[in-house]
C-alpha cells in the first residue's frame, strides 16, 4: 500500500510539472504572435557578386494547439520558376529555456536554428556552418515583415547577403 501511494504521488507531480511545462512553453509562443498570417513580397540575395531576385509568398500557421509556428515559403523568380521554398517549424523548449527553428529546403539541406526574441515584434535567428555564422534580423509590424540576412567567417564582422520585404495579406 505504501508503495502504491509513493507512485501515485509521484505520478502527480510528473503530471504538475508536465501542465507548468506546457503552459510555458505556449506563453513564450505567443511572444511569435505577430508572424502568423498569410505574407506576400520580394527579396533579394546577392552571392559572390550576383543577385538574384524573387517573388516570395509565406504562409504561416499555429499548429499543436499553439506550440509550433509551421512557416511555408516560396520564391520564385521573374520566368515564375521556384528558386526558394523552404518549410520551417518554430517552437519552445520549456525545459531549455529557447527557441528552435527547424527548417528543410527543397534541396535537402535542413537547418537546427536558434531563435531569439529581441524585443516587441524583432527577433533574430540563426545557425552555424562550416564555413562561419548565418544570422537574420527579423523586424515587425502589424502589416510588414522586414528581414536582413547577414554572414560572418569569425562572429565579429558581418556581411549582408540577403534582403526580404513583405506585407500581410491575410491573419
Amino acid at each position: 500500500m505504501k508503495h502504491v501511494i509513493t507512485m501515485l504521488m509521484f505520478v502527480l507531480l510528473i503530471q504538475a510539472a508536465t501542465a507548468q511545462t506546457t503552459a510555458a512553453s505556449k506563453e513564450e509562443m505567443q511572444k511569435l504572435t505577430s508572424w502568423a498570417g498569410h505574407w506576400t513580397g520580394s527579396s533579394v540575395w546577392s552571392m559572390r557578386g550576383k543577385e538574384e531576385r524573387a517573388t516570395v509568398d509565406e504562409a504561416i500557421e499555429w499548429r499543436a494547439d499553439g506550440h509550433a509556428l509551421l512557416i511555408n515559403g516560396v520564391g520564385k523568380n521573374s520566368e515564375g520558376q521556384i528558386v526558394h521554398e523552404a518549410l520551417g517549424v518554430v517552437s519552445y523548449n520549456a525545459h531549455q529555456s529557447k527557441y528552435h527553428l527547424n527548417s528543410w529546403l527543397r534541396d535537402g539541406r535542413s537547418t537546427d536554428a536558434w531563435l531569439i526574441v529581441l524585443g516587441e515584434n524583432q527577433f533574430q535567428w540563426g545557425f552555424e556552418t562550416p564555413q562561419g555564422k548565418i544570422r537574420y534580423n527579423i523586424e515587425l509590424t502589424s502589416k510588414t515583415w522586414k528581414e536582413k540576412g547577414e554572414f560572418s567567417s569569425d562572429g565579429t564582422q558581418w556581411y549582408p547577403f540577403f534582403s526580404m520585404d513583405l506585407t500581410k495579406t491575410a491573419e
